[in-house]
């Protein structure tokens, strides 16, 4: 768009031709006033001032809209004139004398700066237009008015160019307070955004601008700021120092880094950073300062803090006992604390810069120490990561401490190295307290472990003997030995450990009563004796030579004024000056003394109750091997009393049961109580003075035993019972025996009648295998005599078999023959059960004997009736290179058939419905075993620990003895010498494993 300078250009161009125009000049009409259009036809200049950019606002306002007949002619022509019927119409075409730089593009017609040095008429030009409209025409005759109107119109083509060159400079000075101004702009949005706050004084101190961030730092608006001074927003103390700063500042030309304090709108006071510099005028006057400031109010607080922090830092840092010392990366000290400095002797040396081994010759007794840390900081940057160690550093007194160090290395960001913190802690003389702090431990564990001795060992020689072993082992003493004296003053009896057999040639001397230099020294003083040089105290002691680098304690084994004998032991130096180490030993030895005297109080107890409690023990055995217990109650006072063996009986301790009537019949078995109660209530109404009753109890451990009880009961004169006192005795075992027998004479029956039925059926079983072979026999086409006989009758053999296939006789005849043969073996492995055994072992085969146990199984009526043994399903795993087992054959196969009838029938009471067995034979080293798994309901922890109990059992009364797996325990762990367990959990059934030995 044409700037305001062409603009006002065209207006003069206008007024310079006003004397041309009509008369009218108050009408709004166009006359033959001038009209600027550009190539697009819109009026640049216009008669009627609407038209003027009126293109802006509305692009029908268009010379070749209005004028369409002049415009068609324009278009073609450079310039002339052409008269419509809307007037007339002089024209021409306008182009610039040089191109125009803009930098908005066309705008109104204006090119852009294409680097061209001259537009062409068909880039760029422009219209000047003179138009007489029609009903004017008329008035133009005279001579003068056409002589006039030619002189204009060569004015008009003569000062054109001239125009159109100021033109072109007013539009150059455009451009430029253009991009003055866009650079204006550009600043006044750095000066409005800038995040510093900025302000400007005249050289009086008065405000002459501010940007918007002073005010949001202040917390003014700008009218309260402009105009005034300066100080005005200084505090009182702090007005002078700025009217001394601002002189100099005026004078300087500027001012870095000048710190001031503002009140700000609210009250506040901060504290800012002023930067700044002076405008001059050409004479070299103040015109203007211009600073910029920031708010350091925060920073200034975080210096103090950490001014605050660093002091106290470094005060921690100088004085926490720990050495802490930096360096950089090659190896040079940048900071230490005082511990470190002290440490190695560097309080008064310049450190800063220097290396370890540049500080060895300012303190070269820690040359070592110096050479060792240089070795571990270069471990350290090669690994890096902290490393922690344990340092040892010689001091110049000969002694050496121990540090904990820590040593961290700091890299930069491209790798290279930055700074090693070093951090050490002396633990010397925690070291020192840890094993001093061990050392009485091992005091105390020594002495607990003794005590705990003293309690468990009742002979003087073991004890002692395990005292010594107790010294060398827990106390960390070289050997420990001692001597015990008998009642004449004579060494009876010696322990030692740690020595060997080079104790022997003392053991001779002391059986001589020579005793050695320690044991003459306790002697005499009573008390214990150290020895710290053996070299000369026990020169001619068989175990000096015992004693390398070590010293000797010797302390009497006394009490009540009896000495009972001498304790000694190889004490390493550094415990021989310990006068704790001293008391502790000494205390260990009286209490072994005292221990000494009450083992002797105690044989002397012993020996005097020897006869009492052998008569004691006489009357207990007694009672024990008849399985009896003594009792006693009065009846009147209800007190009672219960022998050991009585307590026994019922599984109780004395202490842990009272005697009483209640507790008495709360042991008795519920279903046997009211029997109890009664038979005794009976008794005392009848004044029955003697009893006798058998009944079952239940033990502590849960456990059903039966027993006898035979008294007699007195009374009183009314008839009240008074006393009663008896025996109760364990006849459990007697009453199994008894069911044994009766169980042992119940299978000898039933293998009598076995064997008779095996031979009574055995007979018929012979004669139905003869038959049936015999009538195979003489049907058998094959032999020439059965043909020979059949063609005597007329019988044809082929159609008489024919006749029988059909017929299947030949298939029954073989279920005859193959019942029969089951049979027959059945009948065999019944006359080997019933046949009496000699009880040899002898070689057999573990598989085979499984297998007739299962073919036994099979044939048990009440297996296959009652729970349908032939529905189970039978898995045999055998291992078929089995050695055979040395054993009594038909014991094993009744153990297989318990197991087998057992896993029956745990399978059908628990309902599986698909029951299975498993027989599985396997050699384990020196053992064949065998194990018979089932998937049935499995059984608790508590039935399995009394499985093998005799007369245990899980099923209802009258469907077992509980014998089964007793009997079968007592045959493969007593006579075979074999094992047998159970593996089972409830729900996940049972694995039996019986192991016999090979060999």
């Amino acid at each position: 768009m044409i700037n305001y300078q062409g603009k006002y250009l065209l207006q003069l161009f206008r007024e310079a031709f006003f004397n041309n125009t009509t008369a009218d000049s108050d009408s709004v009409h166009y006359g033959h006033r001038p009209m600027m259009i550009n190539r697009e036809g819109y009026w640049l200049l216009s008669p009627d001032p609407a038209d003027e950019w009126g293109f802006m606002l509305d692009h029908g306002r268009n010379f070749g809209n209005r004028f369409p007949q002049a415009w068609k002619v324009l278009n073609s022509r450079q310039q002339g004139q052409v008269a419509t019927d809307q007037g007339l119409f002089s024209f021409s075409r306008l182009y610039p004398l040089r191109p125009y730089t803009t930098s908005g593009g066309n705008e109104s017609g204006l090119p852009e700066n294409t680097g061209s040095s001259m537009f062409t008429p068909e880039t760029y030009f422009w219209y000047l237009v003179v138009h007489v409209p029609s009903e004017e025409l008329a008035g133009i005759n005279s001579l003068f008015t056409r002589f006039h109107w030619g002189l204009f119109n060569l004015i008009l083509l003569g000062i054109l160019p001239l125009l159109w060159w100021l033109s072109a400079l007013l539009e150059q000075q455009r451009q430029a307070k253009k991009r003055l101004a866009a650079q204006e702009r550009r600043y006044r949005h750095l000066y409005d955004n800038m995040p510093l706050a900025y302000q400007s004084l005249d050289q009086d101190g008065i405000f002459l601008d501010v940007n918007p961030a002073w005010l949001d730092v202040m917390g003014y608006e700008e009218h309260e700021v402009i105009g005034h001074d300066f100080t005005k927003f200084l505090p009182p103390a702090e007005r002078d120092r700025f009217n001394r700063h601002f002189s100099r500042f005026l004078d300087k030309g500027g001012a870095k880094n000048l710190v001031l304090q503002l009140i700000k709108k609210d009250g506040s006071l901060i504290h800012v950073s002023f930067n700044g510099s002076v405008s001059r005028d050409s004479q070299h006057n103040v015109l203007r300062t211009h600073c910029v400031f920031r708010d350091i109010t925060r920073e200034l607080q975080l210096e103090k803090e950490s001014k605050k922090q660093t002091r106290m830092l470094e005060t921690i840092v100088n004085n926490t006992p720990d050495i802490i010392c930096l360096k950089d990366g090659e190896g040079r000290w940048l900071l230490a604390n005082q511990p470190d400095l002290e440490l190695f002797k560097l309080t008064d040396v310049v450190y800063q810069g220097k290396t370890d081994a540049d500080l060895i010759p300012f303190s070269p007794s820690f040359r070592d120490a110096f050479l060792t840390c240089m070795e571990s900081d270069e471990a350290a940057w090669r690994q890096g990561v902290p490393v922690r160690s344990i340092e040892h550093i010689p001091t110049p007194g000969g002694s050496v401490r121990t540090f904990d160090v820590l040593k961290s290395p700091l890299f930069n960001h491209d790798g290279s190295r930055q700074t090693l913190v070093v951090v050490g802690r002396d633990i010397t003389d925690i070291l020192r307290k840890e094993k001093r702090l061990k050392h009485l431990n091992l005091v105390l564990e020594t002495m607990v472990h003794i005590h705990q001795e003293i309690d468990i060992h009742k002979d003087p020689s073991t004890l002692l003997q395990s005292c010594c072993s107790i010294f060398v082992r827990n106390r960390g003493y070289n050997s420990a030995w001692s001597i015990l004296f008998d009642e004449n003053g004579t060494v009876s009896q010696t322990t030692h450990t740690g020595l060997g057999n080079g104790f022997e040639p003392l053991e001779t001397e002391l059986g001589q009563q020579r005793f050695p230099a320690c044991i003459r020294a306790a002697m005499e003083c009573g008390d214990v004796v150290c020895i710290t040089d053996t070299n000369d105290t026990c020169r001619h002691c068989p175990l000096q030579n015992s004693y390398p680098e070590a010293g000797v304690m010797t302390a009497p084994l006394h009490h009540n004024n009896k000495t009972y004998g001498f304790l000694t032991v190889s004490v390493p130096q550094e415990f021989l000056g310990d006068k704790e180490e001293k008391g502790l030993f000494g205390e260990i030895a009286s209490d072994l003394g005292h221990a000494l005297f009450s083992l002797e109080l105690e044989e002397k107890r012993r020996q005097s109750e020897a006869k009492l409690q052998a008569a004691m023990e006489s009357l207990e055995d007694a009672q024990e091997i008849a399985g009896m217990g003594y009792y006693e109650r009065n009846w009147q006072t209800g007190k009672g009393f219960w022998s050991d063996n009585l307590y026994r009986i019922f599984g109780y301790e004395p202490d842990e049961i009272a005697c009483t009537q209640d507790q008495a019949l709360g042991l008795v078995h519920p279903d046997d109580r009211e029997y109890v109660i009664n038979t005794i209530s009976q008794g005392h109404a009848t004044g029955q003075t003697a009893y006798n009753l058998q009944f079952r109890i239940i033990r502590k451990d849960s456990g059903v035993r039966t027993v006898r009880l035979i008294g007699r009961c007195t009374y009183t004169d009314s008839g009240e019972p008074l006393h009663n006192r008896g025996i109760c005795q364990d006849i459990t075992e007697q009453k199994r025996l008894e069911e044994q027998l009766l169980q042992g004479e119940k299978m000898t029956t039933i293998a009598g009648l076995a064997a008779g039925v095996a031979h009574e059926i055995n007979t018929p079983l012979s004669a139905i295998l003869q038959s049936v072979q015999v009538i195979r026999q003489f049907l058998d086409s094959s032999h020439p005599e059965n043909r020979k006989l059949a063609a005597e009758h007329g019988i044809d053999l082929d159609r008489l078999q024919t006749y029988f296939k059909r017929c299947e006789v030949d298939f029954f005849l073989e279920g005859i023959h193959t019942s029969a043969s089951n049979a027959a073996r059945i009948i065999a492995n019944l006359l080997e059960f019933s046949r009496p055994q000699e009880g040899e072992l002898a070689p057999a085969d573990l598989n085979n004997l499984i297998d007739n146990a299962v073919e036994l199984a099979r044939a048990d009526y009440d297996l296959k009736k009652k729970y349908d043994i032939l529905n189970v399903e039978i898995i045999r795993e055998y291992d078929t290179e089995l050695p055979p087992v040395p054993c009594v054959a038909m014991e094993i196969e009744q153990v297989i058939l318990n197991l087998i009838k057992n896993a029956v029938q745990a399978m059908a009471d628990c309902g599986q419905e698909s029951p299975r067995i498993t027989l599985r034979t396997e050699k384990a080293h020196t053992m064949a075993r065998f194990l018979v798994e089932d998937n049935g309901p499995g059984m608790s922890e508590e039935v399995r620990r009394h499985i093998f109990e005799p007369f245990f059992t899980t099923k209802e009364v009258g469907c077992g003895t509980g014998l089964g797996l007793s009997v079968s325990y007592a045959i493969i762990c007593e006579k075979h010498q074999g094992r047998m367990y159970v593996v089972s959990e409830p729900g996940q059934g049972a694995c039996f494993t019986v192991e016999l030995p090979l060999a």
